[in-house]
């Protein structure tokens, strides 16, 4: 639309400095592609996201490992939708089979969706539906809060998460049961993951949390 207003005020200015008795006014066929026509190409919005995914370090029969903390793998997707929904969407995803087997588990529910994610000021507003609420131990229900946070806060822009359920907003827990309105790495840093418990993260050819073309 934009394209076209610039178009028409072309013409008209035009038309008010001619000289001439007479207009000619451009079909849409004669328009320059870039001024009128949009990309033929769907995939002109796409790009490459990459970011680390945090999850749960278990045994090899799935009991989470003590002391308890997260594990790293990293994931990239084409897409056309902003960085921060993308990085959400691959997490909810959860481990894959593979990564199972080597003892990666995800605390976050089946079936949560992400309704929205927005950024202010360095803290990432995360609206989920309500199977992120699922009844669980308390350990579960740190590692799943855990899981976002550390995931989130891969990209340079975000510092904090905020949870909301369904719109309204949602205090959660850090390592400690203290409920907090937004959290921090800081308040999982118990969680950290050591060395050995990083996954497939080779062969990455950009910084992860960032987006290419």
């Amino acid at each position: 639309m934009k394209r076209l207003s610039f178009a028409v005020i072309f013409l008209l200015l035009a038309a008010s400095c001619s000289t001439g008795p007479e207009v000619h006014l451009l079909s849409e066929d004669e328009l320059p592609d870039a001024l009128y026509r949009p990309s033929d190409n769907p995939s002109a919005n796409r790009r490459i996201v990459r970011s680390l995914m945090y999850f749960a370090r278990t045994t090899a029969d799935g009991r989470l490992l003590v002391p308890n903390r997260l594990g790293v793998v990293a994931r990239e997707r084409s897409s056309d939708r902003p960085a921060i929904e993308v990085v959400v969407a691959m997490l909810l995803d959860g481990p894959t089979p593979r990564e199972q087997e080597d003892g990666f588990r995800t605390a976050i529910p089946p079936n949560t969706e992400l309704l929205g994610v927005t950024l202010r000021d360095g803290v990432a507003d995360v609206n989920l539906t309500a199977q992120f609420e699922a009844a669980g131990a308390e350990v579960l229900q740190k590692f799943r809060v855990a899981q976002l946070v550390w995931t989130l806060t891969e990209l340079p822009e975000v510092d904090a998460v905020r949870f909301r359920i369904h719109g309204a907003p949602q205090p959660v827990i850090d390592q400690f049961g203290i409920a907090h309105d937004s959290v921090g790495r800081g308040r999982y840093s118990r969680l950290e993951p050591r060395d050995s418990d990083a996954g497939d993260i080779e062969g990455s050819v950009a910084p992860f949390g960032s987006a290419e073309p």
